[in-house]
């Protein structure tokens, strides 16, 4: 059945003079062997089926010997191998996966048929028909099967089991249609996100239109050839957005995709791009103009208020001390104790912006009646 047959030369010259041989199949149009030598062996393929040998001697006087028998050679069946990918082999995402399996024979140099599996039993899906190919698989884990088939119908198969890694999607570039816009204008916003992800498993990319904090549209990016989207699988995901600026300024276009299971996806880093609008504000609200316009002159004021603020109390501190130090030397009473006590009281108070600052001017106030009054005893008991 292997179709591998032996011819063992059993042949003699009674004249002792040199010959050769031939061997031939009446369903060979060549020679088995043609001219040979008697005294080896050899070793060659014949297809199935019933031949009938002619062997010829002939020596060196070109006498020759004929012989005729019949030898019937078995159908064997095909046999598979798979040259490439090997088994256990590790592709990266995306990378064509070369399937080689024209190192596969048939005795009878009768194969009709080489299929490519992916997959095992009732799920296994069929690749391409032909000896060679390269193919592109999805991450995972992938069994490859090759069957030969000859005429007769019988096949021969080989496997190799393959992991190929998976990849995250990345925005590389973001472009926006129009490239101006006006405030109050409705326009319709086409953008176009450049996504590279090599197993190419991304299923979605979702795009937001915004200007400031209180204004979003969320829109849907596509790769079908459907929509704003020009061709389909290319890895550019287009889509539109109809929007209105409220004032003059910015409109914001961020896009973000997700690829992976749908239960815990895969996210993309998000890319964004701006759209300048002209036009006064019609719409803006209070907080959108602090956030992009007074926020630095607030802040600004509120520093020099503050700095202001704490020279005053400064002032004050030091009025106080020096109009206490003075009561103090007439011998009036003794505000040494008190005097460290308003000084405390006065570093909290610098601490919380002059808060108390009001209270302290009629403190103040108060002190400059006492010594008012203070001077009119002195006089009287003078």
């Amino acid at each position: 059945p292997d179709n591998d047959r032996d011819f063992v030369p059993d042949v003699w010259d009674p004249d002792d003079d040199n010959f050769v041989m031939t061997i031939e199949s009446d369903l060979l149009e060549e020679p088995i062997l043609d001219e040979v030598s008697p005294h080896f062996w050899y070793t060659r393929y014949v297809p199935a089926g019933l031949h009938s040998l002619t062997v010829t001697l002939t020596d060196a006087t070109n006498r020759t010997s004929v012989h005729t028998q019949f030898l019937r050679v078995l159908a064997s069946p095909p046999m598979a191998v798979i040259a490439s990918p090997l088994d256990g082999q590790l592709f990266g995402p995306g990378a064509p996966i070369p399937l080689n399996g024209s190192d596969s024979y048939d005795a009878d140099d009768d194969i009709i048929l080489y299929r490519w599996y992916v997959g095992s039993g009732s799920t296994a899906e069929v690749l391409n028909e032909t000896p060679d190919a390269l193919q592109r698989l999805p991450p995972g884990e992938h069994l490859i099967s090759l069957q030969v088939k000859d005429s007769r119908g019988t096949s021969g198969w080989a496997f190799a089991n393959i992991t190929v890694e998976s990849s995250w999607p990345v925005v590389t570039d973001l472009l926006l249609e129009p490239g101006q816009m006006h405030a109050g204008e409705k326009e319709t916003i086409t953008a176009r996100a450049w996504v590279d992800d090599p197993d190419g498993t991304t299923w979605e990319c979702v795009g937001w239109a915004s200007q400031g904090s209180n204004v979003k549209e969320q829109f849907y990016l596509r790769d079908d050839g459907a929509g704003a989207d020009a061709y389909a699988g290319d890895g550019i995901w287009s889509g539109r957005v109809v929007f209105t600026p409220g004032r003059e300024g910015w409109v914001n276009i961020e896009a973000l995709c997700r690829d992976g299971p749908l239960e815990e996806p895969q996210l993309s880093n998000r890319l964004s791009n701006t759209i300048p609008v002209e036009g006064a504000a019609q719409q803006s609200s209070m907080l959108d103009a602090f956030m992009e316009s007074l926020a630095p002159t607030m802040l600004t004021l509120l520093v020099v208020l503050s700095f202001i603020g704490v020279l005053m109390v400064i002032a004050r501190r030091r009025r106080l001390s020096a109009d206490l130090a003075m009561i103090e030397s007439w011998g009036a009473t003794s505000f040494s104790e008190l005097d460290d006590e308003l000084d405390d009281e006065l570093d909290d108070e610098l601490l919380d912006d002059m808060e108390d600052f009001p209270q302290a001017m009629e403190d103040a106030a108060l002190i400059e009646e006492s010594e008012g009054e203070q001077e009119d005893e002195t006089g009287d008991a003078d």
